[in-house]
C-alpha cells in the first residue's frame, strides 16, 4: 500500500515539525549553525548530513514567524534533493499567510548547492507539509500553488536547471452547484500509475463545505472527479468536511480520510461542535465502495460581548489525521488532537478492517504542544512521524521524530534544537535509496534571520 497524501490544512493549518534519530552530532551542528560532514572514520555513508543554508527567508525574524517559511522536500532517482521555501526579493512584502514569492533549492546527495531559483510571480498559501504538494517525477518538478490572480495551478519546473516550463490550470474543476470561486486545492500526490490525485474543497450553494477528489493526468486532463460525497443529514448548512489523507491500496483503490465538523446546536451564546473522522473507499475509477466513521471529539464554545472560550471533552478535537495499513490487517491512524483549550498532542489508533478501534495511545510529553509535520510508513509497517513542539511557556519551537511500531509501541528518537534556538521541521520524505530527508527552519535565539536546513539520514536513521 502506498500513502498518497502527505499533503493540507485543517480547520486550517497550525504548524509543522519533525526530528531525527541523531544524537550529540545533531545538537553540535545546530548549535553552531554549521554544515556537518562525516569523517573518513564514520561508520555511516558520507552522504548523510545536516546542513544549514544562510538564505533570505520571507518570514523575517522572531519565533512566531518561523512556522511556514520552508515547505516540502523531495528527491529524484539520482539522489538530488529539492526543497521549496518562501523568499523575499528586494521590495517584496510577504505576510504570515501568503508568500510574495517562492524559491526552490537544489542540492546534490551530499548537500552541496547545485542551484537556487526565485519565482516572484507565483506563491503558495501556508499549506501543511504532510500534504505532498511538491513532486519530483522523472526530470520534472511539480508544485501546487496559485498565480498572482489567485488561480489554482500546478507549476512545472525542469529538474536540471530549475526553469519554469509551464503550468496546469485547475480552476475548471468546480462542480455544478458550487459557489463560484470557492475552490481550495489542499494537496497533490502521484498515485502508483503516475496520475495526480488532488484533494480539494469547495462551497455548495447552501453553505456546506464539501470535499472533492480528482484524478488528473500529468498533462492536466481529468480522468474523473468525485464531488458527491455523502452530505451529513444534520444541518448540512452548518457542516464542513475536508480531505485529510489518501491511502492507495495494492489493488489501485483509494482510502480517503476526511474530517467532518458539524455545528448542530448553536445560538447567540454558545455552539456545540462535533468532529467525525470519515473513511471513504473508492475504486480506481472513482466509484464509492464503502464508508466508515470514527468519533473525532467535540467541544462547546461560549461567546458573548466580553468572553469567548472553548471547553473540550476528554477526547478533545481531531482536526487532521493520516491513515496507514497495519501489517497484520486493519489500519493505524495518527492524528493531531486539540484538548484542554489550546493544547495539542498526537493520538494514535489501531483498528480492524471496518475501523473498529482495537487499541489507542498518545504522544503527549508534559508542557508540550505537538503538531505533526511529516509522516511516512516504512516497509515493516513502522510509522515515522516528525513533529513540532511549541514548548510551554512558548519561547522556542523544537523538532522531534517518533517511531510508532505496528503494536503502537512508541519510541522517541531524538530532539532537534536547543533552548537558544527555534527549530521548525516542515518537510519529510523518503529517497529512492532508503534515506529519510527533512527540511525546515532554524532560528538562533529567536532574533537572527531564519536559516533553511536539510537533514538526511541513512536507511537506519543514523546521522
Amino acid at each position: 500500500m502506498k500513502r498518497t497524501s502527505n499533503i493540507l490544512n485543517q480547520v486550517l493549518s497550525p504548524l509543522l515539525r519533525r526530528a531525527g534519530g541523531g544524537y550529540l552530532l545533531i545538537a553540535f551542528c545546530i548549535c553552531n549553525l554549521l554544515a556537518c560532514k562525516k569523517t573518513t572514520t564514520s561508520p555511516y555513508p558520507s552522504d548523510t548530513f545536516l546542513k544549514v543554508y544562510s538564505l533570505p527567508l520571507a518570514k523575517g525574524q522572531g519565533t512566531s514567524t518561523t512556522a511556514n517559511s520552508v515547505y516540502s522536500i523531495v528527491s529524484d532517482q539520482s539522489g538530488y534533493i529539492y526543497t521549496y521555501y518562501d523568499d523575499s526579493l528586494p521590495g517584496s512584502t510577504a505576510t504570515y499567510s501568503d508568500a510574495s514569492s517562492i524559491a526552490i533549492l537544489k542540492t546534490d546527495k551530499y548537500g552541496n548547492i547545485v542551484w537556487k531559483k526565485h519565482y516572484a510571480v507565483f506563491y503558495v498559501h501556508g499549506q501543511d507539509a504532510y500534504y505532498y504538494n511538491f513532486i519530483c517525477n522523472g526530470q520534472t518538478l511539480y508544485l501546487l500553488g496559485q498565480d498572482t490572480l489567485n488561480n489554482w495551478t500546478i507549476l512545472k519546473f525542469n529538474c536540471s536547471d530549475g526553469q519554469l516550463t509551464g503550468q496546469i490550470p485547475l480552476n475548471g474543476l468546480l462542480p455544478t452547484g458550487s459557489v463560484a470561486g470557492s475552490l481550495y486545492v489542499i494537496g497533490m500526490t502521484l498515485n502508483n500509475e503516475g496520475d495526480f490525485m488532488l484533494s480539494s474543497w469547495y462551497n455548495v450553494s447552501n453553505g456546506f463545505q464539501a470535499p472533492m477528489l480528482t484524478r488528473l493526468n500529468t498533462d492536466g486532463s481529468v480522468k474523473w472527479s468525485k464531488s458527491d460525497f455523502p452530505i451529513p443529514s444534520l444541518h448540512p448548512h452548518e457542516s464542513f468536511e475536508n480531505i485529510r489523507c489518501i491511502t492507495e491500496t495494492g489493488t489501485g483503490d483509494f482510502l480517503v480520510g476526511t474530517v467532518l465538523l458539524s455545528l448542530p446546536d448553536s445560538n447567540a451564546s454558545y455552539e456545540i461542535a462535533t468532529f467525525t473522522m470519515n473513511f471513504y473507499h473508492f475504486s480506481s475509477t472513482g466509484n464509492l465502495l464503502s464508508k466508515d466513521s470514527l468519533p473525532g471529539g467535540a467541544s462547546i464554545g461560549y461567546q458573548n460581548t466580553s468572553f469567548y472560550g472553548r471547553f473540550y471533552n476528554s477526547d478533545g478535537e481531531i482536526n487532521s489525521f493520516s491513515t496507514f495499513p497495519a501489517p497484520q490487517g486493519g489500519y493505524i491512524i495518527v492524528a493531531d488532537e486539540n484538548y484542554q483549550f489550546s493544547s495539542y498532542r498526537l493520538k494514535i489508533f489501531k483498528t480492524d478492517n471496518s475501523f473498529n478501534v482495537l487499541d489507542s495511545a498518545f504522544i503527549a510529553p508534559p508542557n508540550c504542544n505537538l503538531y505533526y509535520s511529516g509522516i511516512i510508513q516504512k516497509a515493516d509497517g513502522t510509522i515515522v512521524v516528525s513533529v513540532i513542539d511549541e514548548a510551554l511557556p512558548l519561547t522556542n519551537n523544537f523538532g522531534y521524530v517518533y517511531e510508532v511500531a505496528p503494536d503502537l509501541t512508541i519510541k522517541k528518537i531524538e530532539q532537534i534544537g536547543l533552548t537558544s534556538q527555534s527549530v521548525v521541521i516542515n518537510g519529510m520524505n523518503a529517497t529512492y535509496d532508503g534515506h529519510i530527508i527533512m527540511s525546515g527552519v532554524i532560528q538562533k535565539n529567536g532574533i537572527d534571520t531564519n536559516n533553511l536546513f536539510i537533514l538526511k539520514t541513512d536507511n537506519n536513521e543514523h546521522f
